[in-house]
């Protein structure tokens, strides 16, 4: 673990200090702080620096991580600012990442003089950082870090299919991601009654069994960590008292006082009042953050596990609702501090990368009751007084959710925020049920990242990376070779031009993405195998059932439940193209494969009139046309199969997720031309959306076309709709929007997710992005600033077609 801040650069591309603000002064200050400035305005400020820890070179290494932990949280610098009721930061500024080059300090040191300049996601480094990170930092970790020994032993194939865009691998700079924690258990039984589980734990091991000494070292971790944790607090604790006694105001010192107090008491021990438990929870969401560079922690089910101490809080009269709600909008702000540095090469998934911090309200009690209760509106509340970015938030919407809440998820998406992002819970306690979760735990399940679905605090689901359903087509309509570069990537699955029939389409097809899903999962188990043995994480097994019980770290498989997923990106464009084949090919005889065979060749070059009719005059996606989306079902079960054959080396069956981050852009990058008159380098399909633009008849057509996939299959499905604002202005098209969502839902939808933003304000946008800094939109699963995504992003979301309700 190395603990070297940089800071988070100001741009003139993104909001400005003091365009939006909370109703209340300590909510402006906090917002403020977090919007960009232009450094024209606001300096870059010089960032302080903690040493490489490497703890010696003999200890275990599950001892080495705990102790490397340990020591972050002893000697990292404390910062309260000003104002703050929820204390606590990853990083020594707001908006600031550490470094993890343990993982990969390749890019890191490639890219340090121009992280700064850099157009996306730009940090700044003060020279003394750069000092220590090329004198002390980038010597030591060459030939050690994890990057190294992926490297090594992955196959050359693997990383050309990965170059040439037919797969796309995670965990190269960035650990394992997506994870929930159980923070319930956190505020049930504090950080020393997780210790003594720890402890009991010690004391059960047999020693004579051969992998005794191994538990007892990781356990130890363990019990390290949750010390650390505590001591961060301590230490917060400390600095809330030495600003109490410098501070002249009475109001402000009575609250840094009774921050001190509140830190005394928790994480480590269960927490009581409203505000204990929502400082224990950042206190353990911050370390989490701070032990892996890993991204998508998400606060999972937060109106659930924090409600019992709001109840008690309020019923003692500790504390009003407005304070309550006051709380919740500074924890707003302390989400929206986070974020991660990253390699510049992974602007595949996000040009500007905010940490999927998915908060979850709603849905269904254990029961299988209605679970929507007084924190789930006031999360609305403080999604509307803040308008950040992070936390990224979901409503679970169930058969028992009253109309009174989906109206009010409604009102807020209104705003154009792109939040909440609507799931069906039915649905997806129907598919976790599917992957083996009970019925009570999948109740009590939530969405983690873009829409994937987690069993809180027990599931280990991390998604590894794509697969591009596009490209593998374009294989298969050219025996398996890359239409843009002549080598050879798949499997020889015959000259198309021969292809006597749709079905011989459709078999090769099935055989390049069976190819081509082996290929990634052999890639997943060489990198799962390192985790495993070389990077241990203590205090996250400490918040994931079983990981104490059976001494098994959490890379190592230790949760309760393990499944693996494989994300598919291009479900509507592969569907398209081969009801072009099938239409014009097969059954109108328009044109001979290979004639198509050519033109794609030839990127449509002198083949205009051929490809305006592909593109035209083909049944499409998303139109409630059964011909057409029989064929999106039909891909969707393809790829399904290919990837539910699979085990990882940890037992855990694989399963599909159905999105792209915003991969579809820089996978089709590098994608040739494709039969629905797409030509080679444009965007793909995004999720299980229609193809940009062709979504003709309306959205309750283009939900009925996506609802005939199988979603219950799948771990996760990603479904954008773009509304005009002026179609939801008033009471009576609120109702028509929540039916839209009622619809789909009863149809076995899973997600919904939706833009309400003007076009001709986001062309504006472009144009003049400094008069529409705070423009909040919905990219992908997550939403961010509309001026800060790079221009080809921003092209694809105007692209996508816009409907009323």
């Amino acid at each position: 673990m190395t603990v070297i801040t940089i800071d988070r650069i100001p741009s003139t591309r993104g909001p400005a200090a003091g365009e939006a603000a909370g109703p209340r002064g300590r909510i402006r200050l906090g917002i403020e702080r977090n919007r960009s400035t232009p450094p024209e305005v606001h300096p870059h400020r010089a960032v302080a620096v903690t040493r490489s820890y490497q703890a010696s070179e003999g200890e275990p290494v599950a001892i080495r991580r705990g102790q490397m932990l340990y020591r972050v949280l002893a000697e990292q610098p404390v910062t309260i600012q000003k104002d703050e009721l929820i204390v606590g930061m990853k990083a020594l500024t707001p908006r600031g990442s550490p470094v993890y080059p343990e993982i990969n300090c390749a890019w890191i040191e490639r890219d340090l003089d121009r992280l700064a300049t850099r157009r996306d996601t730009p940090f700044f480094v003060s020279d003394e950082t750069k000092r220590i990170l090329r004198q002390e930092v980038f010597p030591y970790w060459r030939d050690r870090q994890i990057a190294d020994r992926i490297h090594a032993v992955v196959p050359p194939e693997i990383w050309r299919a990965d170059e040439r865009g037919v797969i796309y691998n995670y965990f190269r700079s960035r650990t394992i991601g997506h994870f929930q924690a159980a923070y319930d258990k956190v505020l049930a039984k504090g950080m020393e009654g997780i210790i003594a589980d720890a402890q009991r734990s010690i004391e059960r091991l047999d020693g004579q069994a051969a992998d005794a000494l191994a538990k007892r070292q990781f356990l130890e971790s363990v019990i390290m960590a949750c010390r650390g944790a505590i001591l961060f607090a301590g230490r917060y604790a400390a600095e809330a008292r030495r600003l109490a006694g410098m501070e002249a105001d009475p109001v402000r010192r009575a609250e840094l006082e009774h921050i001190a107090g509140i830190l005394t008491r928790v994480p480590a021990r269960p927490a009581e009042t409203f505000q204990e438990a929502l400082q224990s929870f950042w206190i353990t969401h911050v370390v989490l953050n701070l032990e892996t560079s890993g991204h998508a922690f998400g606060p999972g089910r937060f109106d659930q596990y924090l409600y019992p101490c709001y109840r008690r809080s309020i019923d003692s009269g500790e504390i009003t609702p407005e304070q309550a709600q006051e709380l919740i909008d500074c924890l707003w702000v302390k989400f929206d501090e986070i974020t991660l540095a990253k390699d510049s090469g992974e602007s595949q998934t996000s040009s500007s990368y905010p940490d999927f911090q998915n908060l979850n309200i709603g849905g269904l009690t254990r029961g299988g009751r209605d679970a929507v209760n007084e924190l789930s509106y006031m999360c609305l509340d403080a999604l509307e007084r803040t308008r950040l970015p992070q936390p990224g938030l979901s409503a679970q919407i169930s058969s028992v959710t009253p109309p009174k809440f989906l109206l009010r998820c409604c009102e807020v998406l209104r705003l154009g925020t792109g939040m909440p992002a609507m799931f069906n819970a039915d649905v997806m306690v129907l598919g976790m049920v599917n992957r083996g979760k009970t019925l009570s735990d999948a109740r009590a399940s939530s969405l983690n990242g873009c829409v994937a679905a987690f069993c809180d605090g027990k599931d280990r689901m991390a998604s590894s990376g794509y697969l591009n359903l596009a490209k593998a087509l374009e294989l298969a309509l050219n025996d398996g070779v890359d239409r843009l570069t002549g080598e050879v990537l798949g499997p020889r699955t015959g000259d198309p031009r021969a292809f006597a029939d749709f079905e011989n389409v459709m078999a090769a097809f099935t055989a390049q993405v069976k190819h081509f899903v082996d290929m990634k999962v052999r890639y997943d188990n060489l990198v799962r195998g390192i985790y495993a043995g070389l990077c241990p994480v203590p205090f996250t097994s400490a918040v994931i059932d079983d990981c104490i019980a059976t001494g098994t770290d959490y890379h190592a498989g230790g949760s309760h439940y393990k499944i693996a997923t494989l994300s598919g990106v291009a479900v509507g464009s592969v569907a398209d193209a081969l009801s072009a084949i099938r239409t014009h090919v097969f059954e109108r005889g328009a044109f001979s494969m290979a004639e198509l065979v050519d033109a794609l060749d030839r990127n449509w070059e002198g083949c205009e009139i051929m490809r305006r009719t592909l593109a035209n005059k083909t049944p499409r996606y998303g139109n409630d046309n059964d011909r057409a989306d029989e064929l999106a079902v039909r891909v969707q079960d393809i790829y399904c199969t290919a990837v539910e054959r699979h085990t990882d080396i940890q037992g855990a069956k694989y399963w599909v997720d159905l999105l792209p981050t915003t991969s579809h852009i820089a996978l089709g990058e590098v994608t040739g031309a494709t039969p629905d008159g797409r030509k080679a380098g444009s965007w793909l399909s995004e999720g299980v959306s229609p193809v940009q633009g062709c979504d003709r008849k309306g959205p309750t057509a283009a939900a009925r076309s996506v609802a005939k996939l199988d979603h219950a299959r799948t771990n996760g499905t990603l479904l954008n709709v773009k509304i005009n604002p002026q179609t939801v202005k008033n009471d009576r098209d609120l109702h028509k929007l929540a039916a839209l969502i009622r619809g789909y839902f009863s149809q076995g939808g899973h997600h919904m997710q939706f833009n309400i933003v003007d076009r001709n304000l986001l062309l504006e946008a472009m144009d003049h992005p400094e008069r529409h800094r705070n423009l909040l939109i919905r990219v992908a699963g997550y939403s961010d600033y509309f001026t800060l995504l790079s221009r080809e992003i921003q092209q694809e979301i105007l692209s996508r077609a816009e409907h009323g309700v």
